[in-house]
């Protein structure tokens, strides 16, 4: 029998609401707001297939389904909590051997006291320093020339991932589109990968850093990108909501014929490896209970996991306002081309430029994974 895909947090949210009687005082045990909370138990109610609770405007009380299924529910969240501690009583212990490189100057002036407050968490791990010479450091004499070696040593096989660093977004990107550029078989687009703190999910976003205004060829591409970012995120079957001002199609709005033509696309097979649906708005692609509202019949509406812009202007103020609003965590990568590569906002975070070498990182394995197939 196959699992349901419910999720822990949907439990927890609906063993909080059962215990408080109130998605308001429940959001703030979990330190989600009472929507958050209500879009936990709809999508939860949805994977079960019988209402949890029956709301009035004055109390919340368990259904009788929602009765029976609470001691399971309760069960299960003691369980995962048991394998929590577990899991962080083998991390505490952690041994083995770190192996750090470092040019001379560099491991004796700032790796000991980085190393002495890592041993001082990891007392059994031993800590090993290579001396790494700055031969590999390669010398330009400005920017662009930074730019044009790098670019060389990636399309060589020197590089494995570019990194934009103290540069103009169009300089750098000027020189990887260029003729002997790193143009891959598929156009290069910008994938976020962001992390809300009141959404039951990670969201990715497309495009929003390199596409200005995509025709329908390009978004193809652009979709099928985020559709591959998406299962090398561990996500095997990715609902994808083609996004626009409104629900439905109307020649007066290109946005919305986009959306009806790349859904009519991925059911012929155009576009594979995902569920695709749209036009959405941003609320009815995002929250189950605004697309039961609207009465929208979709697959996809409420629970989507990539979210497809439809220009670069609308990608980046929404990917923009999650991270200001919200305080997510999100890390990008430009995929398409022969080695993923890493653009940089002045806004950027440490975290967040930290989250997006990660990326680049498991892209690129996952890249050189594929060449060997």
């Amino acid at each position: 029998m196959a699992l349901l895909r419910f999720t822990p947090r949907q439990l927890e949210a609906f063993v909080t609401v059962a215990d408080v009687r109130s998605f308001s005082a429940a959001g703030e045990r979990l330190s989600l707001t009472a929507s958050a909370v209500s879009q936990l138990i709809a999508e939860l109610e949805s994977v079960v297939g019988f209402r949890l609770f029956d709301r009035t405007t004055r109390k919340v009380t368990l259904s009788s389904a929602g009765r029976e299924f609470q001691g399971s529910a309760e069960s299960v969240l003691k369980h995962l909590r048991l394998a929590q501690i577990a899991a962080d009583d083998v991390r505490n212990r952690a041994a083995g051997i770190v192996r750090v490189a470092a040019p001379l100057v560099i491991a004796s002036v700032i790796l000991p006291a980085a190393i002495k407050d890592y041993l001082r968490s990891r007392p059994k791990v031993i800590v090993r320093i290579r001396d790494a010479s700055v031969e590999g450091l390669v010398d330009a004499p400005h920017a662009r020339a930074a730019v044009a070696r790098a670019v060389e040593m990636a399309r060589s096989g020197d590089a494995g991932i570019l990194v934009q660093g103290d540069v103009t977004t169009q300089d750098f990107m000027e020189r990887v589109i260029g003729h002997d550029g790193l143009r891959g078989v598929r156009r290069l687009s910008h994938v976020l990968y962001i992390d809300v703190p009141n959404y039951p999910r990670p969201i990715i976003v497309s495009d929003m850093m390199v596409n200005i205004e995509p025709t329908l060829e390009e978004k193809v591409e652009i979709t099928q990108n985020a559709i591959d970012f998406a299962h090398m995120m561990g996500i095997a079957e990715p609902k994808v909501a083609i996004l626009a001002g409104i629900d439905t199609v109307t020649p007066k709005m290109r946005a919305t014929v986009d959306a009806a033509a790349l859904c009519k696309m991925a059911d012929r097979g155009q576009i594979l490896g995902a569920v695709v649906d749209g036009p959405l708005g941003i609320d009815n692609a995002l929250s189950i209970v605004a697309a039961r509202s609207a009465h929208l019949k979709s697959a996809v509406a409420g629970q989507a996991d990539v979210l497809i812009a439809p220009d670069l202007e609308a990608g980046n103020m929404l990917a923009k306002q999650l991270e200001h609003l919200s305080d997510a965590i999100s890390g990008g990568v430009v995929l398409g081309g022969k080695v993923p590569i890493v653009l940089a906002t002045r806004n950027d975070s440490i975290e967040s430029r930290v989250a997006s070498l990660v990326l680049s990182l498991l892209v690129a394995n996952q890249q050189a994974r594929d060449s060997k197939r």
